[in-house]
Parts: C-alpha cells; structure tokens; sequence
C-alpha cells in the first residue's frame, strides 16, 4: 500500500487520512463480516469519545446488523478500574 499510495497516515490532508482509515480499517471489516455472515457486532466505543458518539444507543441497527456498544457510558475511571483488574 505504501509503495503505491506513500503513508497516507502521516499526510495532513483529511482525503489521505480517510483513504488509509477506509483501506486499513473499514474494508477489512466489512469483509470480515461479509464473510462470517455475522448478525451481531460488539463494539467498544464511549460516549465520552466524540459528540457523534453521545448520540448513540446502546444497541443500533446498523447495515442491517445489531450493534452492541456494551461500554458506551462508561466514563474514564470505570475504564481504568477494568484496565486495572485485568
């Protein structure tokens, strides 16, 4: 990918940024899930994180699967403590 496209990950440019999240990140996924044709995604985002993210709900439906954001309204030091224990 480099060799092709250079390290779109430390360009400024937001188009090269996206590229690299969508090649490294997205498409992979998407594929994965394609082909363990799964119904179900748990993911581990917090509300905390992005104003986009205080809207969400703990279970969406999302491209026609349920996501689960078990972790959603978990603050910092509830993610510490876990960290901590494990």
């Amino acid at each position: 990918m480099e060799a092709i496209y250079g390290k779109l990950n430390e360009l400024e440019a937001h188009d090269a940024h996206r590229q690299y999240g969508y090649m490294r990140k997205v498409e992979p996924m998407q594929r994965a899930l394609l082909e363990l044709d799964a119904a179900v995604l748990l993911v581990g985002v917090r509300a905390s994180q992005t104003q986009q993210r205080q809207h969400m709900r703990l279970v969406n439906v999302h491209k026609g699967r349920l996501k689960v954001c078990p972790i959603l309204n978990w603050g910092k030091n509830i993610v510490e403590q876990r960290m901590a224990m494990n």
